[in-house]
Protein backbone atom coordinates (compact mmCIF):
# COMPACT_ATOMS: atom_id res chain seq x y z
CA UNK A 1 0.00 0.00 0.00
CA UNK A 2 1.18 3.54 -0.84
CA UNK A 3 2.35 5.45 2.25
CA UNK A 4 0.52 8.73 1.42
CA UNK A 5 1.01 11.83 3.48
CA UNK A 6 -1.88 15.23 3.34
CA UNK A 7 0.62 17.57 4.76
CA UNK A 8 3.06 16.53 7.79
CA UNK A 9 4.57 18.95 10.88
CA UNK A 10 7.35 20.98 9.15
CA UNK A 11 5.78 21.04 5.74
CA UNK A 12 7.24 24.74 4.61
CA UNK A 13 10.73 22.84 5.20
CA UNK A 14 10.03 21.22 2.25
CA UNK A 15 8.68 24.31 0.30
CA UNK A 16 11.99 25.96 1.90
CA UNK A 17 14.39 22.81 0.63
CA UNK A 18 12.57 22.86 -2.93
CA UNK A 19 12.58 26.66 -3.22
CA UNK A 20 17.06 25.78 -1.93
CA UNK A 21 17.46 23.89 -4.62
CA UNK A 22 16.17 26.10 -7.46
CA UNK A 23 18.20 29.09 -6.64
CA UNK A 24 21.49 27.25 -5.98
CA UNK A 25 24.55 28.97 -7.41
CA UNK A 26 25.53 28.00 -11.06
CA UNK A 27 26.14 24.62 -11.70
CA UNK A 28 29.11 25.29 -13.84
CA UNK A 29 31.09 27.18 -11.42
CA UNK A 30 35.34 27.36 -11.53
CA UNK A 31 36.12 23.68 -10.29
CA UNK A 32 37.73 23.23 -6.88
CA UNK A 33 38.71 19.65 -5.85
CA UNK A 34 36.52 18.30 -3.05
CA UNK A 35 37.86 16.73 0.14
CA UNK A 36 38.03 13.39 0.26
CA UNK A 37 37.00 12.75 -3.28
CA UNK A 38 39.39 11.40 -6.21
CA UNK A 39 39.11 14.50 -9.03
CA UNK A 40 36.41 16.64 -10.05
CA UNK A 41 32.94 15.79 -9.49
CA UNK A 42 31.17 15.33 -12.96
CA UNK A 43 27.31 15.02 -13.97
CA UNK A 44 27.23 12.56 -16.94
CA UNK A 45 24.55 10.50 -19.13
CA UNK A 46 26.18 6.41 -19.10
CA UNK A 47 26.25 5.16 -21.92
CA UNK A 48 27.10 8.41 -23.60
CA UNK A 49 25.94 6.36 -27.25
CA UNK A 50 24.20 3.65 -28.30
CA UNK A 51 21.77 2.89 -31.20
CA UNK A 52 17.70 2.11 -31.31
CA UNK A 53 15.96 1.73 -34.40
CA UNK A 54 12.39 3.27 -34.80
CA UNK A 55 9.81 1.97 -32.34
CA UNK A 56 12.88 0.21 -29.80
CA UNK A 57 13.56 1.88 -26.04
CA UNK A 58 16.81 2.17 -24.69
CA UNK A 59 17.58 3.30 -21.08
CA UNK A 60 20.13 6.34 -19.97
CA UNK A 61 21.64 6.71 -16.28
CA UNK A 62 22.18 9.65 -14.80
CA UNK A 63 25.21 9.33 -13.10
CA UNK A 64 27.28 11.68 -10.67
CA UNK A 65 30.84 10.96 -9.39
CA UNK A 66 33.91 12.44 -7.03
CA UNK A 67 31.53 14.32 -4.93
CA UNK A 68 31.79 14.42 -0.84
CA UNK A 69 29.11 15.71 1.44
CA UNK A 70 26.40 15.71 -1.25
CA UNK A 71 22.99 16.17 0.00
CA UNK A 72 20.68 17.68 -3.00
CA UNK A 73 20.91 17.63 -6.64
CA UNK A 74 18.91 19.52 -9.21
CA UNK A 75 19.69 18.72 -13.21
CA UNK A 76 17.76 19.89 -16.33
CA UNK A 77 17.95 17.59 -19.78
CA UNK A 78 16.60 18.45 -23.29
CA UNK A 79 16.07 16.46 -26.36
CA UNK A 80 14.12 16.45 -29.57
CA UNK A 81 10.33 14.98 -29.12
CA UNK A 82 10.66 14.78 -32.47
CA UNK A 83 13.04 11.64 -32.03
CA UNK A 84 12.42 10.62 -29.30
CA UNK A 85 9.74 10.09 -25.87
CA UNK A 86 10.41 9.75 -22.49
CA UNK A 87 8.56 6.04 -21.18
CA UNK A 88 6.38 6.78 -18.06
CA UNK A 89 8.17 5.19 -15.42
CA UNK A 90 5.26 5.56 -12.72
CA UNK A 91 1.62 5.11 -13.74
CA UNK A 92 0.86 6.49 -10.14
CA UNK A 93 2.33 10.31 -10.18
CA UNK A 94 1.24 12.71 -12.52
CA UNK A 95 2.56 13.85 -15.92
CA UNK A 96 5.32 11.07 -17.45
CA UNK A 97 8.24 10.24 -14.78
CA UNK A 98 11.50 8.92 -14.60
CA UNK A 99 13.08 6.49 -12.70
CA UNK A 100 14.96 7.93 -9.20
CA UNK A 101 17.60 5.34 -8.39
CA UNK A 102 17.72 3.83 -4.93
CA UNK A 103 21.82 4.39 -4.38
CA UNK A 104 22.00 7.76 -2.65
CA UNK A 105 19.17 6.59 -0.32
CA UNK A 106 16.03 4.26 0.28
CA UNK A 107 13.84 5.05 -2.86
CA UNK A 108 10.56 3.49 -2.94
CA UNK A 109 7.92 4.59 -4.70
CA UNK A 110 5.04 3.64 -2.75
CA UNK A 111 5.85 6.79 -0.32
CA UNK A 112 4.81 9.46 -1.72
CA UNK A 113 3.50 13.23 -0.72
CA UNK A 114 0.20 14.22 -1.65
CA UNK A 115 0.24 18.55 -1.93
CA UNK A 116 -2.89 19.76 0.03
CA UNK A 117 -3.36 23.18 -2.19
CA UNK A 118 -2.36 21.08 -5.45
CA UNK A 119 -3.18 17.99 -5.18
CA UNK A 120 0.10 16.83 -6.74
CA UNK A 121 2.03 13.68 -5.35
CA UNK A 122 5.56 13.96 -4.93
CA UNK A 123 7.99 11.19 -3.81
CA UNK A 124 8.79 11.71 -0.12
CA UNK A 125 9.67 9.74 3.16
CA UNK A 126 10.28 11.22 6.43
CA UNK A 127 13.67 12.13 7.59
CA UNK A 128 15.06 10.36 4.10
CA UNK A 129 14.32 11.67 1.19
CA UNK A 130 12.19 14.62 -0.77
CA UNK A 131 12.27 14.67 -4.98
CA UNK A 132 10.42 17.72 -5.97
CA UNK A 133 11.01 16.58 -10.08
CA UNK A 134 11.31 13.41 -11.78
CA UNK A 135 9.28 14.56 -14.68
CA UNK A 136 9.39 14.91 -18.03
CA UNK A 137 7.58 17.01 -21.02
CA UNK A 138 7.24 14.85 -24.09
CA UNK A 139 6.04 17.74 -26.16
CA UNK A 140 8.59 20.33 -24.89
CA UNK A 141 11.66 17.65 -25.10
CA UNK A 142 12.95 18.27 -21.04
CA UNK A 143 13.59 16.38 -17.99
CA UNK A 144 13.95 17.51 -14.60
CA UNK A 145 15.31 15.74 -11.49
CA UNK A 146 15.65 17.35 -7.89
CA UNK A 147 16.31 15.35 -4.95
CA UNK A 148 17.23 16.78 -1.19
CA UNK A 149 18.31 14.60 1.73
CA UNK A 150 16.41 14.61 4.77
CA UNK A 151 17.32 15.81 8.16
CA UNK A 152 18.58 13.38 9.75
CA UNK A 153 20.27 11.98 6.80
CA UNK A 154 23.79 12.01 6.18
CA UNK A 155 25.14 13.87 3.43
CA UNK A 156 26.80 11.10 0.98
CA UNK A 157 30.31 10.48 -0.53
CA UNK A 158 30.90 9.12 -4.02
CA UNK A 159 33.66 7.89 -5.60
CA UNK A 160 35.30 7.48 -8.76
CA UNK A 161 32.93 4.50 -9.68
CA UNK A 162 30.31 6.73 -9.89
CA UNK A 163 26.21 6.91 -8.65
CA UNK A 164 22.76 6.44 -10.79
CA UNK A 165 20.62 9.26 -10.01
CA UNK A 166 17.84 8.65 -11.76
CA UNK A 167 17.51 5.98 -14.89
CA UNK A 168 15.12 7.12 -18.03
CA UNK A 169 13.68 5.04 -20.78
CA UNK A 170 13.38 6.39 -24.12
CA UNK A 171 11.71 5.44 -26.89
CA UNK A 172 13.05 6.34 -30.77
CA UNK A 173 10.06 8.02 -32.51
CA UNK A 174 11.81 8.54 -36.19
CA UNK A 175 15.37 8.77 -37.42
CA UNK A 176 18.35 11.01 -36.72
CA UNK A 177 21.02 11.30 -34.73
CA UNK A 178 19.06 11.91 -31.14
CA UNK A 179 20.92 14.20 -28.71
CA UNK A 180 20.31 14.40 -24.93
CA UNK A 181 21.72 17.26 -23.48
CA UNK A 182 22.29 18.34 -19.86
CA UNK A 183 20.90 22.47 -19.73
CA UNK A 184 21.63 22.62 -16.13
CA UNK A 185 23.56 20.87 -13.12
CA UNK A 186 23.56 22.01 -9.62
CA UNK A 187 24.73 20.26 -6.67
CA UNK A 188 24.54 21.19 -2.85
CA UNK A 189 25.93 20.64 0.46
CA UNK A 190 23.57 19.99 3.80
CA UNK A 191 24.07 24.20 4.22
CA UNK A 192 22.55 24.75 0.80
CA UNK A 193 26.20 25.54 -0.74
CA UNK A 194 27.13 24.63 -3.89
CA UNK A 195 29.09 22.15 -5.15
CA UNK A 196 31.40 23.17 -7.75
CA UNK A 197 31.58 20.88 -10.64
CA UNK A 198 33.63 22.08 -13.74
CA UNK A 199 31.27 22.77 -17.10
CA UNK A 200 34.04 20.14 -19.49
CA UNK A 201 32.39 17.42 -16.77
CA UNK A 202 28.85 17.72 -17.71
CA UNK A 203 28.13 15.37 -20.24
CA UNK A 204 25.30 14.31 -22.36
CA UNK A 205 24.33 11.13 -24.46
CA UNK A 206 23.46 10.48 -27.94
CA UNK A 207 21.23 7.88 -29.14
CA UNK A 208 21.98 7.11 -33.01
CA UNK A 209 20.33 5.11 -35.66
CA UNK A 210 21.80 1.97 -36.55
CA UNK A 211 23.94 1.69 -39.24
CA UNK A 212 22.60 0.02 -42.16
CA UNK A 213 25.14 -3.02 -43.45
CA UNK A 214 24.78 -4.58 -46.77
CA UNK A 215 24.54 -8.54 -46.05
CA UNK A 216 26.68 -10.74 -46.41
CA UNK A 217 25.40 -13.92 -48.44
CA UNK A 218 27.14 -17.13 -47.84
CA UNK A 219 26.00 -20.06 -50.61
CA UNK A 220 28.15 -23.80 -51.99
CA UNK A 221 29.01 -22.86 -55.66
CA UNK A 222 27.80 -24.30 -58.08
CA UNK A 223 24.66 -25.04 -56.17
CA UNK A 224 23.84 -27.98 -58.12
CA UNK A 225 25.82 -31.03 -59.12
CA UNK A 226 25.58 -34.43 -61.40
CA UNK A 227 28.33 -36.96 -61.25
CA UNK A 228 29.06 -40.33 -61.30
CA UNK A 229 29.21 -43.23 -58.20
CA UNK A 230 33.30 -42.97 -57.51
CA UNK A 231 33.90 -39.72 -58.88
CA UNK A 232 35.44 -36.97 -57.24
CA UNK A 233 34.36 -33.15 -57.42
CA UNK A 234 34.94 -29.95 -55.64
CA UNK A 235 32.09 -27.27 -54.31
CA UNK A 236 33.01 -24.31 -53.10
CA UNK A 237 31.97 -22.42 -49.81
CA UNK A 238 31.11 -18.83 -51.75
CA UNK A 239 30.81 -15.24 -49.68
CA UNK A 240 29.12 -12.37 -52.16
CA UNK A 241 29.72 -9.59 -49.38
CA UNK A 242 29.14 -6.71 -51.93
CA UNK A 243 30.67 -3.25 -50.33
CA UNK A 244 30.57 -5.10 -46.96
CA UNK A 245 33.90 -5.82 -44.67
CA UNK A 246 34.27 -8.97 -43.54
CA UNK A 247 36.57 -9.97 -40.61
CA UNK A 248 35.52 -14.15 -40.48
CA UNK A 249 33.12 -16.45 -41.12
CA UNK A 250 32.15 -19.45 -40.05
CA UNK A 251 30.81 -22.57 -42.36
CA UNK A 252 28.78 -25.70 -41.19
CA UNK A 253 27.52 -28.02 -43.45
CA UNK A 254 25.57 -31.02 -42.91
CA UNK A 255 24.84 -33.99 -45.77
CA UNK A 256 24.20 -37.54 -45.96
CA UNK A 257 26.98 -40.02 -45.69
CA UNK A 258 25.03 -42.09 -47.44
CA UNK A 259 26.01 -40.92 -50.55
CA UNK A 260 28.88 -38.44 -50.09
CA UNK A 261 32.38 -38.83 -48.14
CA UNK A 262 34.68 -35.72 -48.09
CA UNK A 263 38.35 -36.34 -49.14
CA UNK A 264 39.58 -32.84 -48.40
CA UNK A 265 39.09 -29.41 -47.02
CA UNK A 266 41.52 -26.76 -48.84
CA UNK A 267 41.21 -22.95 -47.18
CA UNK A 268 40.46 -20.49 -49.51
CA UNK A 269 43.26 -17.60 -50.39
CA UNK A 270 41.16 -14.68 -48.79
CA UNK A 271 40.67 -15.50 -44.98
CA UNK A 272 44.59 -16.64 -43.93
CA UNK A 273 44.07 -17.47 -40.41
CA UNK A 274 42.05 -20.59 -40.29
CA UNK A 275 40.00 -21.75 -36.90
CA UNK A 276 39.07 -24.50 -37.02
CA UNK A 277 38.38 -27.51 -40.61
CA UNK A 278 37.20 -30.56 -39.71
CA UNK A 279 35.15 -33.04 -40.92
CA UNK A 280 32.94 -36.21 -40.03
CA UNK A 281 31.94 -38.72 -42.79
CA UNK A 282 30.16 -40.77 -39.92
CA UNK A 283 28.23 -37.92 -38.77
CA UNK A 284 27.86 -36.03 -42.14
CA UNK A 285 29.21 -32.72 -41.09
CA UNK A 286 31.88 -30.38 -41.78
CA UNK A 287 33.03 -27.43 -39.72
CA UNK A 288 35.13 -24.86 -40.95
CA UNK A 289 35.93 -21.26 -39.70
CA UNK A 290 38.61 -18.55 -40.64
CA UNK A 291 39.42 -15.25 -40.54
CA UNK A 292 41.65 -12.16 -40.87
CA UNK A 293 43.53 -9.75 -39.20
CA UNK A 294 45.00 -7.75 -41.93
CA UNK A 295 43.29 -4.65 -43.36
CA UNK A 296 41.61 -3.82 -45.69
CA UNK A 297 39.40 -6.39 -44.78
CA UNK A 298 37.98 -8.34 -48.03
CA UNK A 299 34.51 -7.61 -49.42
CA UNK A 300 33.27 -8.55 -52.45
CA UNK A 301 32.83 -12.21 -53.78
CA UNK A 302 35.91 -14.78 -52.99
CA UNK A 303 35.75 -18.36 -51.55
CA UNK A 304 36.34 -18.97 -47.94
CA UNK A 305 37.23 -22.61 -48.46
CA UNK A 306 36.90 -25.60 -51.53
CA UNK A 307 35.82 -29.13 -50.23
CA UNK A 308 36.17 -32.03 -52.30
CA UNK A 309 33.52 -34.99 -52.19
CA UNK A 310 33.21 -38.24 -53.63
CA UNK A 311 30.18 -39.94 -54.82
CA UNK A 312 29.12 -43.34 -52.97
CA UNK A 313 25.81 -44.31 -54.12
CA UNK A 314 23.30 -43.62 -56.43
CA UNK A 315 20.23 -40.93 -55.85
CA UNK A 316 17.94 -38.81 -57.49
CA UNK A 317 19.19 -36.00 -55.30
CA UNK A 318 21.28 -35.18 -51.86
CA UNK A 319 21.44 -32.12 -50.17
CA UNK A 320 23.98 -30.49 -48.92
CA UNK A 321 23.22 -28.16 -46.50
CA UNK A 322 24.67 -24.91 -43.68
CA UNK A 323 23.72 -25.65 -40.13
CA UNK A 324 22.25 -21.53 -38.89
CA UNK A 325 21.76 -22.61 -35.57
CA UNK A 326 23.94 -22.44 -32.18
CA UNK A 327 26.49 -24.29 -31.71
CA UNK A 328 27.20 -25.12 -35.02
CA UNK A 329 25.75 -21.24 -36.80
CA UNK A 330 26.86 -20.37 -39.98
CA UNK A 331 27.58 -16.83 -40.16
CA UNK A 332 29.71 -13.73 -41.74
CA UNK A 333 31.28 -11.60 -39.14
CA UNK A 334 32.52 -7.69 -38.79
CA UNK A 335 33.83 -5.98 -35.59
CA UNK A 336 32.02 -8.11 -34.04
CA UNK A 337 28.55 -8.19 -35.39
CA UNK A 338 26.58 -10.85 -37.33
CA UNK A 339 26.36 -9.40 -41.17
CA UNK A 340 25.03 -12.52 -42.63
CA UNK A 341 21.99 -12.59 -44.95
CA UNK A 342 21.25 -15.50 -47.34
CA UNK A 343 22.58 -18.19 -46.55
CA UNK A 344 21.97 -21.32 -49.94
CA UNK A 345 23.39 -24.82 -49.91
CA UNK A 346 23.86 -27.12 -52.57
CA UNK A 347 22.33 -30.62 -54.14
CA UNK A 348 24.26 -33.45 -55.76
CA UNK A 349 22.58 -35.59 -58.41
CA UNK A 350 24.80 -39.22 -58.44
CA UNK A 351 24.19 -41.73 -61.24
CA UNK A 352 25.51 -44.50 -62.10
CA UNK A 353 28.56 -44.45 -65.42
CA UNK A 354 27.63 -42.93 -68.67
CA UNK A 355 27.28 -46.33 -70.63
CA UNK A 356 29.30 -45.80 -74.19
CA UNK A 357 27.55 -48.04 -76.41
CA UNK A 358 27.65 -48.97 -80.76
CA UNK A 359 24.32 -48.39 -82.66
CA UNK A 360 22.81 -50.11 -83.92
CA UNK A 361 24.10 -52.95 -81.66
CA UNK A 362 24.12 -55.41 -84.61
CA UNK A 363 24.14 -55.29 -88.30
CA UNK A 364 24.29 -57.56 -91.43
CA UNK A 365 26.09 -56.53 -94.51
CA UNK A 366 27.93 -58.18 -97.81
CA UNK A 367 31.48 -57.85 -98.56
CA UNK A 368 32.91 -55.50 -99.93
CA UNK A 369 29.77 -53.67 -98.52
CA UNK A 370 30.76 -50.47 -96.81
CA UNK A 371 28.51 -49.20 -93.67
CA UNK A 372 28.44 -47.00 -90.35
CA UNK A 373 28.01 -47.26 -87.01
CA UNK A 374 28.05 -44.60 -84.24
CA UNK A 375 29.84 -44.33 -80.87
CA UNK A 376 27.04 -42.87 -78.59
CA UNK A 377 26.18 -42.21 -75.20
CA UNK A 378 23.96 -40.75 -72.79
CA UNK A 379 24.67 -38.33 -70.25
CA UNK A 380 21.57 -36.73 -68.12
CA UNK A 381 20.76 -33.27 -67.81
CA UNK A 382 22.46 -30.86 -66.61
CA UNK A 383 25.88 -32.97 -66.50
CA UNK A 384 27.90 -31.31 -68.91
CA UNK A 385 30.59 -33.15 -70.85
CA UNK A 386 33.61 -32.04 -71.96
CA UNK A 387 35.06 -35.12 -74.04
CA UNK A 388 34.82 -38.96 -74.72
CA UNK A 389 37.38 -41.42 -74.61
CA UNK A 390 36.29 -44.34 -77.17
CA UNK A 391 38.82 -47.93 -77.79
CA UNK A 392 37.32 -50.46 -80.33
CA UNK A 393 38.93 -54.03 -81.02
CA UNK A 394 37.46 -55.60 -84.45
CA UNK A 395 38.78 -58.38 -86.18
CA UNK A 396 41.22 -56.88 -89.10
CA UNK A 397 40.83 -59.68 -91.02
CA UNK A 398 37.08 -59.70 -91.42
CA UNK A 399 36.96 -55.43 -91.05
CA UNK A 400 39.09 -52.57 -92.00
CA UNK A 401 37.79 -49.06 -91.21
CA UNK A 402 37.40 -46.47 -94.19
CA UNK A 403 36.79 -43.25 -91.97
CA UNK A 404 36.25 -41.04 -88.65
CA UNK A 405 34.52 -38.84 -88.59
CA UNK A 406 33.56 -36.54 -85.30
CA UNK A 407 30.43 -36.06 -84.17
CA UNK A 408 28.05 -32.17 -83.62
CA UNK A 409 28.67 -32.67 -80.04
CA UNK A 410 32.60 -33.12 -79.60
CA UNK A 411 33.90 -31.81 -82.75
CA UNK A 412 37.67 -31.96 -81.64
CA UNK A 413 39.23 -35.32 -82.47
CA UNK A 414 42.50 -35.96 -80.65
Amino acid sequence: MSKKVNGWRGGWTVVLILGLLLTLAGGSAVPTIVAGSEGEASVFLEPPSQTAAVGERVTVDIKINNVTGLYGAEVHLDFDPALLKVVDADAVMDGVQIAPSNALFRFDPAYYFVCPETGRRFYYREGEYFIPLADADNDAGTISYAFTLLHPASPVSIGPEGAVLATITFERLADGEARIDFVTVKLADAHGDAIPIPAENIRGAVVLVPAVVPPVNISIQPPTRSVVVGETFILDIQVDAGDQPVHGVSAFLDFDPTYLEVVSITPGDTLDVVLLNTYDNDAGTIDYSAGTLTEPFPSGTFVVATVEFKAIEETAATAIDFSTSEPRKTMAVYEGQDVTGAITGGTVKIRHDAPIFLQPPAITVCVGQTFELEIKTNVDDPQPVSGVAAFINFDAAKLEVVSVTPGPYLPLCF
